[in-house]
């Protein structure tokens, strides 16, 4: 009798020892579980964390484009408004310049004018003192032919139209320099001006071919 309740405890406690390993290894199991559980957590959050990383740089990298892009229009924009403005300061210089000229060349014809009325006046003086002269000859000698009055007054009108004539070719020789300087000073700045655009293309080609090779690179 005793030694089956010794058998029965002994079996008690050997199902006790059972369940407790059971326990242990369940718990185990649920540890193990957990800790795969969280491997995987953090394994998936690193790889948001790649993920975000990547995102991140590609905005940046992005940012960074437009910003150049941005940039490169804004530095274009500047350079034409420059231009646009020192083109505009060249026209009225220019403008200025031609005010100069038309106002000196003004001052020549008036003071041509003034020379030519001093001429046209000198001339009639003479004319008229000669005809006064004339006069007394004739008054004084009233069988002069008719025919030497009208070779004095044939005289005067020569000397009249050379005057006149030698006037006019210089007044014509003034004016042709006057304007050949100021055609050759027009031709300067517009050939200034062609190669000033020519530049400016070249630098602007540049940059586009630059602009295209950093793209290139990109991609």
């Amino acid at each position: 009798m005793d030694n089956n309740n010794n058998n029965n405890n002994n079996n008690n406690n050997n199902n006790n020892n059972n369940n407790n390993n059971n326990n242990n290894n369940n718990n185990n199991n649920n540890n193990n579980n957990n800790n795969n559980n969280n491997i995987n957590n953090n394994n998936i959050n690193n790889n948001n964390n790649v993920n975000n990383n990547t995102n991140n740089s590609k905005k940046n990298f992005k940012r960074k484009i437009e910003n150049d892009e941005t940039s490169i229009f804004n530095m274009k924009s500047i350079r034409v408004e420059v231009l646009n403005t020192e083109i505009e300061l060249l026209i009225k210089e220019k403008e200025e310049d031609h005010k100069e000229i038309n106002e000196a060349f003004q001052k020549h014809i008036n003071v041509l004018n003034e020379k030519k009325n001093q001429i046209i006046n000198k001339i009639e003086s003479k004319k008229m003192k000669m005809c006064h002269t004339v006069s007394r000859v004739f008054e004084k000698y009233p069988l002069a032919s008719e025919n030497y009055k009208q070779k004095v007054e044939s005289h005067a009108k020569k000397v009249h139209k050379q005057e006149v004539l030698k006037f006019h070719i210089g007044l014509h020789k003034k004016h042709g320099e006057i304007m050949k300087n100021r055609s050759r000073s027009i031709m300067e700045t517009i050939r200034v001006n062609r190669e000033r655009v020519e530049q400016l293309k070249r630098e602007i080609r540049l940059e586009e071919i630059a602009k295209e090779n950093s793209y290139g690179r990109m991609e």
